[in-house]
């Protein structure tokens, strides 16, 4: 099947239709009765920042609801930004190059710039790359709710709710650095994972809100798989997010638990695309849309895995075969030492149709949210690979191809051929819808943000920035607030 290819006039018309929708369909976020879409205008108030919300651009400027305020916990460095810092070069696997630059706070988080000039080449700003760690979310987020959120108020007694700066994951994979060394099969044992919830627990009954509620208008960060955080202290499961004083919190992490969905917010992995402007994210609307795709097919990543799901090694092996006997439609793009080049990841997903998304270590996939960045239509094979991320996708007919697994692995559904069956009309559609919701599924950058204004003070900015357009971040934090006010109210009617 070739790739479509649009008449310019169609395009122009097109893109203007996905900027607006990218707009105003990004606040129409709508899961429980206190939620609402993130425009924010400022006044200056005693306590700090605060902000409002308006429905469409150029509406009046007026303060922040009281449910939106947060208030930023400090907590001791060795549960944050000593991981960073410290002990940043005992991470031997949570990052294939130098973990003490790509989780840096020098960064922010997302990692340095990536001075690729591919990235010229496909049409793309390379200042709007970095190199970021898919467990990079505890340390963005942390940044972002400091110095960009406007929102944040400096006075507890006014807070909706507290955010909680503990970098769970990132503090397991240093644990597991300290006795494991490069051993990949040894996980931190019983005891030290003891030790570590105990401390936790002494720093945070220290916190005087701490008691309010039991703890559920409080907030974290999971950039680990959350069943980490959440199982008791026993091999390989930390037990961080079920102390008594976290076991009520509300988690931000990227993938869910079981039993735990209640206090969940599913949010996208981070990508190495961070946007600025409203105009970064428009041009990257009209690249995905209009980039010439050559490649039907592609996957990149190893499908030859000995590790991760079983039925995710299965389908992997059935896609190779499939792949080896059509190397003309298929392309694969081989990855060594866990991670793919990022700019070859975003080059062959930019010049592909479809992207193939078979589960791995979970059925949560960062590749899935590479390839909607790039307008690759996602094929996917479980449900669970995007039904966690109800406040961020759509149904996922609109935007991806799903074929079951067990269809693939025990009936010999040929993934290559049924593809080849999805019309060019049903292509478009899904690629403008990806173009459509780019916004709310990337995480802007922050340091850049506020630098675009030619310095990193003044609350004014903050909310000036955040008005322009509606991120990842935004859709998140509006997502927790409702989740925990929720929570709250339930437990208050009992």
């Amino acid at each position: 099947m070739r790739s479509v290819r649009l008449p310019v006039v169609v395009i122009a018309v097109a893109l203007l239709v996905v900027a607006k929708r990218s707009l105003l369909g990004a606040l129409d976020w709508d899961s429980s009765d206190d939620a609402s879409g993130f425009r924010y205008q400022v006044t200056r108030q005693g306590n700090g920042m605060s902000a409002g919300e308006s429905g469409a651009s150029g509406d009046k400027w007026s303060s922040c609801r009281p449910d939106q305020l947060i208030y930023v916990y400090d907590l001791p460095p060795q549960f944050n930004v000593d991981l960073t810092t410290k002990e940043c070069n005992l991470w031997w696997w949570a990052h294939p190059r130098n973990a003490c630059v790509v989780y840096s706070g020098e960064h922010w988080g997302i990692g340095p710039p990536l001075r690729d000039k591919k990235f010229s080449a496909l049409g793309t700003d390379e200042k709007l790359w970095a190199d970021t760690g898919q467990h990079a979310l505890e340390v963005m987020f942390h940044h972002y709710l400091e110095k960009l959120y406007p929102c944040r108020t400096l006075d507890p007694e006014a807070a909706a709710a507290f955010y909680v700066p503990l970098y769970a994951g990132n503090l397991w994979h240093a644990q597991t650095a300290h006795e494991c060394g490069s051993n990949q099969t040894c996980c931190p044992t019983v005891p030290t994972l003891a030790r570590l919830s105990s401390e936790l627990d002494a720093a945070l009954k220290r916190l005087p809100y701490i008691g309010r509620h039991e703890g559920r208008d409080h907030f974290v960060t999971m950039a680990l798989s959350t069943y980490f955080g959440v199982k008791n202290s026993t091999c390989c499961d930390s037990g961080l997010l079920n102390t008594p004083y976290t076991r009520a919190m509300t988690i931000l992490g990227t993938q869910p638990a079981e039993g735990h969905k209640d206090r969940q917010v599913n949010i996208p992995y981070p990508t190495a695309f961070h946007p600025v402007s409203l105009s970064d994210v428009t041009s990257h609307q009209s690249l995905i849309t209009a980039s010439d795709r050559p490649f039907f097919v592609s996957f990149a990543g190893s499908l030859n895995r000995t590790w991760g799901l079983n039925s995710g090694r299965d389908v992997r092996a059935a896609l190779k075969e499939q792949c080896d006997l059509q190397p003309d439609t298929c392309h694969l793009l081989v990855c060594a030492k866990f991670e793919c080049s990022i700019a070859e990841n975003v080059e062959l997903y930019l010049r592909s149709t479809f992207c193939l998304q078979p589960p791995g270590d979970s059925p949560t996939r960062r590749g899935v949210f590479d390839a909607i960045q790039a307008g690759c239509v996602p094929v996917l094979f479980m449900h669970e690979t995007v039904s966690p991320y109800v406040e961020f996708l759509p149904e996922l007919d609109k935007y991806s191809i799903f074929i079951p697994m067990d269809d693939v692995i025990r009936k010999g559904v040929n993934v290559i051929e049924s593809l080849k069956k999805v019309s060019n009309g049903e292509i478009v559609a899904k690629r403008e819808c990806m173009a459509s919701i780019l916004p709310r599924l990337v995480y802007r950058n922050v340091l850049r943000t506020l630098e675009s204004e030619g310095g990193l003070e003044g609350p004014d900015i903050r909310a000036k920035l955040l008005a322009e357009w509606t991120g990842a971040y935004e859709v998140a934090v509006q997502a927790a607030l409702a989740k925990m006010q929720h929570r709250v109210r339930k437990k208050d009617d009992q």
